[in-house]
Order: C-alpha cells, then sequence, then structure tokens
C-alpha cells in the first residue's frame, strides 16, 4: 500500500521535470536565435564594434604590396605575349588597352576594402527593407500546453518526460545550429576579405587568368548575400509558425495527447527552420550560378 501511494506520488511529480525541461528548451533557443538574428542585422565591418574588421585590415598593406607585384608580373606577361606573337597585329588601341588594364588592376586593388565595404553596406540596407524583430520569431507556448504538462501523471508522465528530453536536446542543437551558421558565415566573410586584393590582382592578365577576380567575387558577394537568404528565411518561419500551417494539435485533444502533439508540432518546426538556416549559403551560391 505504501509503496502504491509513494511510486504514485513519485510518477505523477514527473510533470515538475517536464516542465522544467520544457521553460528552458523555449528559453535556450530564444536566446541562440536572438543572437543569430542579431549578428545578421549587424554589417561584418561593424561586428564587435569593429574590431573583426580591424583584425583584417591589419593585413591590406602585406597584401596590397603582394598584388601590385602579382599584378606587374601577369602584366608584363601578357604585355610580351602580345608584342611577341606574330599572329597578332600590335596597334595604338592595343598598347592603349594593355596600359589600362594595368591602370584598372592597381585601382582595384588599393580601392578592394573599400569595394568589400560598400557591399556590406548594400547587403544591409537590404536586411534592413525586411522588418524583423523579436515578436515575429520567438516562440511562447501557449498556456493550455504549460497546464497540460502540469496535469499529466503517471506512465503518462514517465514516457512524456523522456518525450521531453528529446525534446530539450533537439530544440538546443536547432537552436545552436542556426547561430553557428550564422557566427560561421561572419567568419568565413572576414578572413576572405583580403584575398579580394589578390583576386583583383588576377584582372592584369589574360582572360583565362582574370576569371580568378569573377569567381572570387562571385563567391564573396554570394556569402554576403547569404545573410538576406537568412532573414527572409526566418522571416518565412514566422509566417509558417503564425498560420498554423504546421498544427498538429485537434480541438478536442487534452492531457498526454495535446502534449506531444504540441511537442512534435514544436520539433518539426525549428527543425524546417534550422535546416533552411544551414542551407542558405549553399542556396545563394547555387541561385547567383556559384
Amino acid at each position: 500500500m505504501v509503496m502504491a501511494i509513494g511510486l504514485d506520488f513519485l510518477l505523477g511529480s514527473l510533470s515538475g521535470p517536464l516542465k522544467t525541461y520544457i521553460g528552458l528548451a523555449y528559453i535556450i533557443y530564444n536566446r541562440l536565435l536572438s543572437k543569430g538574428l542579431s549578428l545578421l542585422l549587424t554589417p561584418p565591418d561593424l561586428w564587435m564594434g569593429g574590431k573583426g574588421w580591424n583584425a583584417v585590415s591589419t593585413f591590406e598593406n602585406s597584401f596590397v604590396i603582394l598584388a601590385t607585384s602579382l599584378a606587374t608580373v601577369l602584366w608584363l606577361i601578357g604585355y610580351v605575349t602580345e608584342m611577341t606573337d606574330i599572329k597578332s597585329q600590335v596597334t595604338l588601341e592595343s598598347e592603349i588597352k594593355l596600359f589600362a588594364r594595368i591602370l584598372l588592376t592597381d585601382t582595384f586593388i588599393v580601392g578592394a576594402f573599400g569595394m568589400v565595404q560598400a557591399l556590406f553596406a548594400l547587403v544591409d540596407d537590404l536586411i534592413g527593407a525586411v522588418s524583423l524583430q523579436s515578436k515575429d520569431y520567438a516562440l511562447v507556448p501557449p498556456q493550455k500546453f504549460l497546464e497540460e504538462v502540469e496535469a499529466l501523471s503517471g506512465m503518462e508522465a514517465v514516457l512524456l518526460t523522456i518525450v521531453g528530453i528529446i525534446f530539450f536536446l533537439a530544440m538546443v542543437v536547432s537552436g545552436g545550429v542556426i547561430c553557428y551558421m550564422v557566427f560561421s558565415r561572419f567568419f568565413n566573410i572576414l578572413a576572405a576579405v583580403p584575398y579580394a586584393v589578390l583576386a583583383n590582382a588576377t584582372i592584369a592578365g589574360n582572360r583565362e587568368i582574370s576569371r580568378t577576380a569573377y569567381g572570387y567575387w562571385k563567391n564573396l558577394i554570394a556569402s554576403i548575400l547569404s545573410a538576406v537568404t537568412m532573414v527572409i528565411g526566418l522571416k518565412l518561419s514566422s509566417v509558417i509558425s503564425s498560420s498554423g500551417v504546421l498544427s498538429l494539435v485537434e480541438s478536442a485533444d487534452s492531457g498526454a495527447s495535446y502534449v506531444l502533439a504540441y511537442m512534435v508540432q514544436t520539433l518539426l518546426f525549428v527543425l524546417l527552420t534550422a535546416g533552411f538556416i544551414k542551407k542558405a549559403d549553399d542556396l545563394t551560391h547555387r541561385w547567383i550560378g556559384g
């Protein structure tokens, strides 16, 4: 008799830990998502008060010297090839084009960092056009859901506590993936900035070599624009969440069936959001021909 009462008490008390797991899952997910969004709304050159950009800028002079030497060598190779090629006819027009190319290359080498910052500003304006605030993406469980969790008892509480642990881990991982992808984007872009100088140096070479600059800028633009793709994805996620299109809860559901259905639909939503954010960079590269 005493053992039966003790077991009933233990099973009934499991609703407390389940509510704690669920509450922590929402708190951590929302905080990670908030951190990721704040990064998306910050231009890379202003991240951490510009400290990241300043760290990268220390390499500018070294890369400019190296790029200038590379551009000179590539231009001389092209010039000598043009002058010694018996099939080509040296004219004043071709001479002007050759010298214009080296002047254009030097301009792009010196202004490479400024060009990248201009792209940052452009993307920042595009992101600013997409109104996204905390209320648009924060997940808040309904009061009925919390009341049904507190009312659980018996084996239902045991089984749903196990599901609650899985729910907690999945929510934390999903929020972590979103935050990681945004941080990773910052590192990738800032690490690629100094190489803009070297990429621009290849403009001095022939058509095949100058494709390096084209490929570099196409990939960098795609990486920068991936922030817009991520913000659009979060905006679409907020629309999906408010529309109830993923709702698995029926009006007649109550108790364990309601709690389970709501947890599954929430997991489906956060996994869909995290999956899209994870693929945003690859999708952006693909869409612009990367």
